[in-house]
């Protein structure tokens, strides 16, 4: 984060620092745009996020992410990437399963929850 910004976490502790939708990102991507796991992320600074210190690796195949804690509806985040924890540790949440039957794309269609 720019100097001198801090936000407040889920649990009171302040922080510098932060999780970034690092699959999305481009070069109008603001630190507000781009924040994962932020209980307020219209505290942070709608700065233009500097693109050289972030690598936005591209992927051939599919990438499933956990331990993020996704809070936006389960759907895909981009044609081969997608996270399998949605809040799982709380009541309302889903750990979640993809049916990967070797396609590029991935489809929002074979995530799977009870």
């Amino acid at each position: 984060m720019p100097e001198g910004h801090a936000f407040e976490d889920h649990n009171g502790k302040i922080r510098n620092r932060m999780r970034l939708k690092w699959w999305s990102v481009t070069d109008s991507s603001t630190y507000r745009s781009s924040a994962i796991s932020i209980p307020n992320s219209m505290r942070l600074p709608n700065n233009i996020l500097p693109l050289n210190s972030i690598e936005n690796a591209s992927f051939e195949k599919p990438v499933f992410l956990v331990t993020i804690g996704w809070k936006d509806g389960l759907k895909i985040l981009n044609d081969n990437i997608t996270c399998l924890d949605w809040s799982v540790v709380k009541s309302d949440g889903h750990l979640v399963a993809y049916r990967f039957d070797g396609e590029i794309s991935l489809r929002n269609d074979k995530l799977v929850w009870c």
